[in-house]
């Protein structure tokens, strides 16, 4: 094309672009009669602007793929970059020093305590002693130490220690119990196992279970929490040397096990029993108090 005087392809040329006259500026160049940036080495064009697909947030390995806030484009891929002291955990930035969900690393869970310095303490809301031995809860969870001669610590081993363990297979705990005492006349042990009342109404003991006092059915002692048989609906439970007693929902009934060498089980006999039987003469119950041979119930109308 003629532009002033002189002959000029408008489709390329950066003095007469696309018309004559028309001047592209110093960093562009004239194709297909539109001025447009010239990319240098890497660059490709996005639009109307050279960018670096490897590093550019807004055209991350290819144009118009916009890196998501937080992440940064390297080697064309979005990725997220934390900032100290946190780490990406699960494609998120936590702090693994306070994180309860990521405590010292990622996934590592610290529900039932407190996330410091990226370990897990346990913060005890209640504390209980037994027979040579005392668990402490934490929003549902127990952590026991001492004597484990029977498993009461419910770790599933019978070693003692001085360091808290956590009770195996036992969460949501509602009431913690443990029994008293140590031993009988005839030397047959007792006060050596605990039980827990879960927030779905159900009763889990571990420990000794010489006279039955667990509920499983059996006499066979437990190194981590077992359910008590066809128990459903509980409310309050305790403890006593070989025995056992929860008060049910249903009506204030009261169920017993164990040693019943008193008649403390409540059934008009002397009969011990491994599973739970209902107490005579008595509803309404609202909580309970055993002691070494004997058992007293709260009504809902005030009588012991």
């Amino acid at each position: 094309d003629l532009c002033f005087g002189g002959c000029f392809e408008l489709s390329e040329s950066t003095m007469n672009c696309g018309r004559c006259g028309r001047r592209c500026a110093a960093d562009s160049i004239c194709k297909d009669g539109e001025c447009i940036p010239f990319c240098r080495q890497q660059e490709v064009l996005c639009g109307t602007s050279c960018v670096l697909l490897s590093s550019n947030v807004e055209h991350c390995g290819s144009c118009q793929n916009a890196c998501t806030e937080g992440q940064l484009c390297i080697d064309g891929i979005c990725r997220l970059v934390c900032k100290k002291p946190t780490q990406i955990c699960n494609e998120q930035c936590v702090d693994v020093q306070t994180d309860k969900n990521h405590c010292g690393s990622c996934n590592a869970s610290c529900r039932s305590g407190r996330c410091i310095q990226g370990r897990c303490l346990f913060i005890a809301q209640k504390v209980q002693t037994g027979s040579s031995h005392s668990c402490a809860e934490s929003q549902g969870q127990i952590k026991c130490w001492g004597n484990n001669t029977e498993g009461q610590l419910g770790n599933g081993t019978t070693d003692s220690g001085f360091q808290p363990v956590t009770v195996s297979n036992l969460k949501d705990v509602e009431q913690l119990v443990s029994g008293m005492g140590n031993e009988i006349n005839n030397g047959a042990r007792v006060g050596l196992h605990r039980c827990a009342l879960l927030t779905d109404k159900s009763v889990k003991c571990w420990g000794s279970n010489e006279q039955g006092e667990l509920g499983d059915g059996t006499k066979l002692s437990r190194t981590s929490p077992v359910p008590v048989l066809n128990l459903k609906g509980a409310k309050y439970v305790a403890a006593g040397g070989g025995h056992t007693c929860a008060v049910l929902e249903a009506g204030g009934v009261i169920n017993c096990w164990g040693l019943n060498n008193r008649g403390q089980l409540g059934t008009g006999t002397t009969v011990q029993t491994s599973a739970p039987i209902d107490v005579k003469n008595i509803s309404n119950a609202e909580s309970l108090a055993l002691g070494l041979w004997h058992s007293c119930a709260l009504t809902r109308g005030g009588e012991v």
